[in-house]
């Protein structure tokens, strides 16, 4: 009898490994879960726009130009991912390309020429950002929405240092971060001087 307890235990949990071995696993991502809470310039002055602190329920992380005196190319790492965000053309900012995690996610606006809202795409689907007033202060707040939920991005001050801070309301923690990061470069990136 204990013999047949014995074996049959061992089926159990050999049937066990066997069927965890086997069965799909969900494609997660190091970065799944990660609430961002805001985002500010490193520095002031001329050089204020060329390097960010990314805070986030996790810690904080960074967002910088891989070349000094250029916008086209930035380099991110929040927590234990890095990436880089690029423009498709060299001499326009309309179309951006964000690569992280072995995930491409495509940025360009949706008009030729209107720079209010944005389609942020990737292999799972397409989704807008986009200014939540008009006129002139139109760039001081943005709003994200996919199937997991909204996220604002909203300058915590206003004038014309408005663009340096930013908070950012995330109700989406369930959505792929790479998505989250497009939308939140593009919204400050327009802010910029």
């Amino acid at each position: 009898m204990k013999h047949k307890i014995l074996l049959l235990t061992g089926l159990f949990l050999t049937l066990n490994l066997f069927i965890s071995a086997i069965k799909p696993q969900k494609n997660k991502t190091t970065m799944d879960k990660i609430v961002f809470t805001g985002i500010k310039t490193t520095w002031s002055g001329d050089d204020a726009w060329k390097e960010w602190d990314i805070k986030t329920n996790n810690g904080t992380g960074t967002l910088k130009t891989t070349w000094s005196n250029s916008k086209s190319e930035w380099d991110f790492s929040v927590n234990s991912i890095s990436g880089s965000i690029k423009t498709v053309w060299s001499d326009s900012y309309a179309d951006w390309h964000l690569w992280a995690n072995g995930n491409t996610v495509e940025m360009k606006t949706k008009w030729s020429d209107d720079w209010h809202e944005w389609t942020i795409s990737d292999a799972s689907g397409s989704y807008t950002l986009k200014t939540v007033w008009s006129g002139d202060d139109a760039w001081k707040e943005w709003t994200f929405e996919t199937n997991n939920g909204t996220m604002k991005i909203k300058t915590t001050w206003s004038g014309d240092n408005a663009w340096k801070e930013w908070n950012i309301t995330d109700n989406m923690p369930s959505e792929k971060p790479e998505l989250k990061m497009a939308a939140i470069f593009i919204a400050i990136f327009n802010g910029m001087p």
